[in-house]
């Protein structure tokens, strides 16, 4: 059953502070988690939403005697799709360089490989690919499926698909055109190549320009390179502090920018024209919590429902959620500055994507019992908790909060399922009756879901006397 989830938009627009519930989706993998035994050692899992409900994971496993380089098809239950590869999985060739993947047309995958490392090529020799939404190899792209290039520079190109759905790649000196279909766009420049140095990362602005990034400056330029100058100043944002930064363009064009290493960090939230946000913490400038201590390294962001959600691994070694509005301040999850997944022991999370209202994290773990690495793929739903009322846009729900023993819940909606939750998103009961007595339960914050006939979910705030 598809839930829609009820975001409380009163409360997120009239508070600098809110409250967000999260909770492994129980319909997905395994109570929430899907695990995949893998033979080797795992890099980064990395995530991407797809046609049809479907969500892509990819990743380098090192050491591996199945191969090196995995793409993995999931459909929107955790299952593996069995028409994609093989049962749900595709190895690709054994490039040795890292590879990225993005979505052209909607059902194309394009795999870019920094280096291919193969016996009688150039030691730089890069490689794209073409995938159809089934796993097969699209021969009708580039030369029977793959474009292979030697760059000018010995630094990893970036490959944004334009909105025409052409390719643009940028080697830090160069910026290359491709056709759609992986032909060399002659039109463009000469012979389908700009000479444009100091580059640097690329990525879409979403705009129909481009960012391009390093630790010093983002600079907006068009796809000839040349720099926009309503953005920032002459073209160019600078930070204020050099670090290494992950950048991010959210669906309004507005631009964030993750600080990576060990904490402390900062994050950057920035306009479309290249200045900060002023009304996100005053100055546009936020530094992440490590609430008391406990985090570690923050690995991924993303912005949804006027909300940033971060991924990342604790100091114990175990993934987390943290949250953030859009004016700076920090979301509490479940009634916590963070939220720690305890049921993935000693592992992180690299990745997470917005999924139809849903939050997907990707991450991996060692488990010590089958001496094994497993790459993790969980489903959260998450929505806004109110303060201690009983009222939504859509369906209202009225009970006695505080609760001392009965539970009485009353509705203008049929009510399917009501469900209770620690604060640590553990489901205690999974089908309470209306009325049931709750005078066992040790004083204390519960979390309420309910689920109604229609699909959707309320999920609300319970406390117990």
């Amino acid at each position: 059953m598809k839930k829609k989830l009820l975001v409380l938009c009163l409360f997120v627009l009239n508070s600098t502070f809110s409250q967000i519930s999260i909770l492994l989706d129980s319909n997905f993998g395994t109570n929430g988690i899907k695990t995949l035994q893998i033979n080797g050692e795992p890099d980064a899992l990395k995530l991407v939403n797809f046609q049809n409900n479907k969500i892509i994971a990819y990743s380098k496993v090192y050491n591996s005697i199945d191969g090196e380089n995995f793409i993995y098809k999931f459909n929107s239950d955790g299952s593996l799709d069995a028409t994609f590869g093989t049962n749900g999985i595709l190895t690709l060739p054994d490039y040795k360089g890292n590879f990225e993947i993005q979505i052209q047309n909607l059902d194309k995958l394009i795999v870019s490989f920094n280096y291919t490392f193969l016996s009688g090529t150039p030691n730089n020799e890069r490689a794209i690919l073409r995938y159809n939404a089934n796993g097969t190899l699209d021969t009708t792209f580039g030369n029977n499926g793959e474009i292979r290039f030697v760059p000018t520079t010995s630094v990893n190109e970036k490959i944004v698909i334009l909105n025409d759905n052409s390719l643009l790649l940028s080697d830090f000196q160069t910026l290359t055109k491709y056709t759609p279909n992986g032909q060399l766009d002659t039109t463009y420049g000469t012979n389908g190549v700009i000479n444009q140095a100091n580059l640097f990362n690329m990525i879409s602005a979403g705009d129909g320009n481009l960012l391009f990034n390093n630790s010093l400056k983002i600079e907006k330029r068009d796809a000839n390179g040349v720099l926009q100058p309503t953005f920032g100043t002459n073209g160019t944002f600078t930070y204020q502090n050099q670090s290494d930064y992950d950048v991010k363009v959210a669906s309004n064009n507005n631009i964030f920018s993750l600080e990576l290493g060990d904490l402390p960090n900062n994050f950057h939230y920035i306009n479309a024209q290249g200045n900060y946000i002023t009304t996100f913490d005053n100055d546009g400038i936020v530094s992440l919590t490590d609430d008391n201590g406990t985090l570690e390294y923050y690995e991924d962001v993303i912005f949804t429902n006027n909300t940033f959600f971060f991924v990342g691994n604790t100091l114990a070694y175990s993934p987390f959620l943290v949250s953030y509005n859009a004016l700076g301040n920090v979301n509490t999850i479940n009634g916590l500055n963070s939220y720690k997944e305890t049921q993935i022991s000693e592992g992180l999370y690299t990745s997470i994507i917005d999924f139809n209202g849903s939050l997907i994290t990707g991450g991996d773990y060692f488990d010590t019992t089958l001496n094994k690495w497993l790459f993790t793929v969980s489903k959260y739903d998450y929505s806004l908790l109110s303060n201690p009322s009983f009222n939504s846009s859509k369906n209202e729900i009225t009970f006695q909060n505080p609760v001392d023993s009965n539970l009485k819940i009353t509705s203008s909606f049929t009510i399917k399922t009501i469900s209770l939750y620690g604060l640590d998103g553990k489901i205690i009961y999974s089908n309470i009756e209306d009325n049931a007595n709750l005078s066992f339960l040790t004083k204390g914050i519960y979390l309420l879901k309910v689920n109604f006939e229609d699909g959707t979910t309320v999920t609300k705030k319970l406390l117990k006397n």
